[in-house]
């Protein structure tokens, strides 16, 4: 008997990152197969995080992979269902794009949470900048002990999920401004600089101990 194709050698690689069949991802399925797919689904799922997604996520109920997304067993394949779901809706995707989860919820199959993407583009998004992102919402203080709240947070920053200290940018503009001028600021100098713009923003008493 023949053998079957080998996957990479390199454990690394999982088995649902090996390159897309596309005759695992047909753009039609038949009744039976559709009516077993949708019945996987529970459309109302809780509402994306992010502000890019429209309506809720539609949770895939059935078998995932450890990486969280679901697989369907279809016609002797084993497609992701969140893939297949985006080809029933827009058509076949070149098999050199990823489908990435625009709503970071990855047992969603919402093709309106989903978009093809390059695996580059797929890697910048994905799981290091989510867990970054939660480690800065968690943040409370910058390292100079600057509370992390409005109005000290760069306005940028907030629209893109990030919790930057205002105080502490402002004093490295200053920095900038005064080494272009010869003048080095040291440490010291830099958190006096820093702490004035933080009782500039949130007020004289700011940094006073009770």
């Amino acid at each position: 008997m023949p053998a079957g194709p080998s996957l990479p050698h390199n454990p690394s690689i999982r088995r649902w990152q090996v390159k897309a069949n596309p005759a695992n991802y047909p753009e039609q399925l038949t009744e039976k197969e559709s009516g077993l797919f949708w019945m996987k689904v529970n459309k109302a799922g809780p509402w994306p995080l992010q502000k890019n997604c429209q309506g809720k996520c539609w949770t895939w109920t059935a078998g995932r992979v450890n990486e969280g997304y679901g697989r369907f067993y279809l016609r002797g394949g084993k497609p992701l269902a969140h893939r297949l779901s985006y080809v029933l809706r827009n058509g076949s995707v070149g098999d050199e794009l990823k489908i990435d989860h625009l709503c970071r919820n990855r047992s969603c199959v919402n093709p309106d949470h989903l978009e093809p993407v390059t695996d580059a583009v797929n890697t910048r998004r994905g799981r290091l900048p989510l867990v970054a992102g939660k480690s800065m919402l968690a943040r409370t203080h910058c390292p100079r002990g600057h509370l992390l709240n409005a109005p000290n947070l760069r306005a940028d920053d907030v629209k893109h999920g990030r919790r930057g200290c205002l105080s502490c940018a402002r004093a490295r503009s200053k920095y900038h401004d005064f080494k272009r001028r010869g003048i080095i600021l040291d440490p010291d100098d830099f958190r006096r600089v820093s702490d004035a713009f933080y009782r500039e923003i949130m007020g004289p008493e700011a940094l006073e101990t009770p």
